[in-house]
């Protein structure tokens, strides 16, 4: 066995550890943090530099705003449909996630915390919808390996998130960390050229405004269940 494949073992049982814990979306992904850093600290130092480089460009400052209307959609889903927001928006609220893709493991304990309380939601007439920039292949293996009860759509050439202000390039130094650790972004997304959008969630009414926002160019950090509970309340 390849380092690389010890490497990606570990962070896999790191991420299931995580996963399964009795706490908080933000304590889960602490835990994650913490121990991939041990696995490969090279990698979240490199990730602290992207992540300030990101913060001081403003990046995310311009996405929509409390009190705001979230612009409509119409996007591809994981059965094929065209989904549009207005549609999402029928029954009640909605819980918006944009995500970076099926390989972020982040993005995948935010999405299993939103999996275990979609019914929860679902209740109380909240729908809960997730957005990437993959192709449909991809997509359909995070909609499965995760079991995810909720629609995901496709972003195609990350058009809706860049109209957002959501969407940065991914610098030189972490596309060689990526290509070390296979993750290749063209190939996932269809297209060339390496960009990700700024993880994103909004809690939107039945008439597009949105009463509640996350947007961090820390992509190890998420809006928690509580909070979303929270602004549901309102």
């Amino acid at each position: 066995m390849t380092d690389r494949q010890q490497d990606a073992q570990m962070l896999a049982k790191a991420l299931d550890r995580a996963d399964v814990m009795d706490a908080p979306l933000d304590e889960k992904l602490a835990a994650y943090v913490a121990r991939s850093s041990e696995i490969l600290p090279d990698v979240l130092t490199a990730y602290d530099r992207l992540v300030a480089r990101l913060e001081n460009a403003g990046a995310g400052h311009s996405a929509p705003a409390i009190g705001e209307e979230l612009p409509a959609f119409a996007l591809p889903d994981n059965t094929g449909r065209i989904v549009h927001l207005q549609q999402l928006l029928a029954q009640g609220p909605l819980v918006v996630s944009f995500n970076r893709g099926h390989w972020c493991p982040y993005c995948r304990l935010e999405l299993r915390a939103l999996m275990r309380a979609a019914g929860h939601l679902r209740q109380r007439h909240v729908e809960i919808v997730s957005i990437m920039p993959e192709t449909g292949e991809n997509r359909d293996e995070m909609v499965a390996e995760n079991g995810l009860p909720f629609r995901v759509l496709t972003d195609v050439d990350l058009g809706y998130t860049l109209s957002l202000g959501l969407v940065v390039a991914v610098d030189p130094e972490v596309i060689e960390i990526y290509r070390g650790l296979d993750i290749d972004l063209p190939r996932y997304q269809g297209r060339e050229g390496w960009f990700l959008p700024i993880p994103a969630t909004y809690v939107v009414d039945s008439n597009r405004r949105i009463k509640a926002g996350f947007v961090n160019p820390d992509f190890r950090k998420r809006m928690t269940l509580e909070q979303i509970e929270a602004a549901l309340s309102v």
